[in-house]
């Protein structure tokens, strides 16, 4: 049967697709821009549906034949009523199996837009009549360095209200990898896996492996919470996504992001990417 993969554009999905028609699986994307994703994988034997997520009629054509569904959308205003929308047209489909894209943190009371987001997402999908539920709740991505990169380039130093507080910082392609696990493997099927990096830092720590690998010194400035918001506002970021960075640093600066486990390592059979590999790969985009 056809294994279902939402927001399959972005990082996570995008990777975990490769994986899947890598290992010959079949493949159907659910995708808004049809032109994206067959940019996006072309010469690749994958068959892509189009649907508004609003509309259950197109939502019920794109699930037909569908056993498994990666539901993988981005952080959004949107995200509750869609990824819920996505969870209620597998149900209808008499799909098997849901495999859902979270967060670590994951609490209704949140001080971080994003994870309280997730919760709410993640009662719908225990309510589901689905035999099969399986969550994953990756850290904070490595790849959100790459926010600050033009200003490490630029100025070699960085600024939030993180603080003090450890993030266990995972690589995008490692959350593809496990996606790819649970979604190719029964085996892994029907539990909650909390996925992180190999090790908890503080951001003053990720600015000595940076200074380490560019050669010259790099640092994070701690900033409170008011200047933060005068910086985003300037940037002329919208308010929600302003929300979202803010509690994300909040979530960081009060421990919630500090958990590691090996998680990754048993879906996988290898350790996650070090931060230090990571900062070796995107050298240059830090003015290396």
């Amino acid at each position: 049967m056809t294994i279902l993969i939402t927001g399959a554009t972005g990082n996570v999905a995008a990777g975990a697709v490769d994986r899947l028609i890598d290992a010959g699986l079949p493949v159907r994307l659910l995708v808004r821009d049809r032109a994206k994703a067959e940019r996006r994988f072309m010469g690749r034997d994958v068959e892509i549906a189009t649907a508004d997520i609003g509309d259950p009629k197109a939502l019920d054509a794109a699930f037909s034949a569908i056993d498994t569904v990666f539901v993988a959308l981005g952080s959004s205003l949107e995200q509750v009523d869609l990824e819920n929308a996505l969870i209620d047209g597998a149900a209808r489909a008499g799909s098997r199996h849901v495999v859902k894209l979270s967060t670590l943190g994951v609490a209704h009371d949140s001080v971080a837009s994003v994870p309280r987001w997730h919760a709410a997402i993640e009662d719908h999908l225990a309510g589901a009549p689905i035999p099969v539920k399986t969550v994953l709740r990756p850290s904070t991505y490595s790849a959100n360095l790459l926010a600050a990169a033009p200003s490490i380039a630029k100025t070699s130093m960085w600024s939030g209200m993180a603080g003090q507080g450890r993030v266990s910082l995972i690589d995008t392609r490692d959350v593809s990898e496990a996606a790819f696990s649970v979604l190719s493997n029964d085996d892994f099927a029907g539990r909650t896996w909390t996925l992180t990096g190999p090790e908890a830092m503080t951001y003053s720590d990720v600015a000595a492996v940076l200074s380490d690998v560019l050669g010259r010194k790099i640092q994070y400035v701690a900033i409170d919470e008011d200047a933060l918001l005068t910086r985003l506002q300037t940037a002329g970021l919208p308010a929600w996504f302003i929300d979202l960075a803010v509690g994300l640093d909040a979530a960081v600066a009060g421990g919630v992001m500090s958990v590691v486990t090996e998680e990754f390592e048993e879906l996988t059979g290898h350790r996650p990417l070090p931060i230090r590999e990571f900062i070796h790969r995107h050298a240059s985009a830090f003015g290396q």
